[in-house]
């Protein structure tokens, strides 16, 4: 009896663990610099890649930021923005992974994010099995029919592009997927609370890879958006 109270007791504890992403409210940052991004988050100043697009794409479009939502508990807070390069729009972008950079064509397959895990400056541990990722947001665009975007992707130990596509089949890499489509906030902070979906939940997670861009399509939306972002946290049901 001793036992079977104890097993439940450690099986409780685990499937309530809160895992939360560290740094989710960009409060840590780096020295201070061309290439300076959020501890445990990166950017195009840490892009891999190679050629013109390498060349010209490692670029800060990543700020620190003292405009926080309402009620935050911390100080800072993160803003992306987009710029305009050869006449196309370099969408900002932020993510637990690294940035790719193989051509100045903004939709080519040769720019994609990833976990590298094998690398620890580019790849978040995460074995939390969460129901819902909550963040603040406040966007800006010219266009009003512009959206930002955000995807995160639970899965195995393994490296995963941001493209792969979810299976519910036991070779798929991807347990969960969540992705949130930001509109233009008019100037004020939004919270918007994004549910996940399940496919494999017989893998064990080890990595979550989740970004923020100042477009769902690369290389739309124009050279003037903003996007900012703070205080990330996972909802747990069970």
């Amino acid at each position: 009896m001793k036992y079977s109270i104890l097993l439940f007791f450690s099986c409780s504890l685990y499937l309530n663990a809160q895992i939360q992403l560290p740094n989710a409210g960009f409060e840590l940052w780096e020295a201070p610099g061309k290439t300076q991004e959020p501890s445990g988050w990166n950017s195009f100043t840490s892009a891999s890649g190679s050629g013109l697009a390498y060349s010209l794409g490692r670029t800060k479009q990543i700020f620190e930021s003292d405009d926080v939502r309402p009620g935050s508990p911390g100080k800072k807070s993160l803003l992306i923005v987009s710029r305009s390069l050869l006449g196309f729009t370099v969408n900002g972008t932020i993510t637990s992974g690294q940035l790719n950079l193989g051509s100045i064509k903004p939709q080519s397959p040769d720019n994609y994010i990833i976990t590298r895990s094998n690398n620890n400056a580019f790849h978040q541990t995460f074995n939390g099995l969460p129901d819902s990722i909550v963040f603040w947001t406040k966007f800006s665009s010219k266009d009003s029919s512009n959206k930002a975007f955000m995807k995160l992707i639970i899965h195995d130990n393994s490296n995963v592009v941001d493209t792969v596509k979810p299976e519910k089949s036991i070779h798929s890499p991807i347990i969960a997927q969540s992705i949130a489509y930001i509109i233009p906030t008019h100037g004020q902070w939004q919270r918007l609370s994004i549910p996940l979906e399940y496919y494999n939940i017989q893998k064990k997670p080890a990595f979550i890879l989740i970004l923020f861009t100042t477009n769902e399509i690369p290389g739309r939306g124009s050279g003037a958006d903003s996007l900012f972002l703070d205080d990330i946290s996972f909802i747990y049901r069970h």
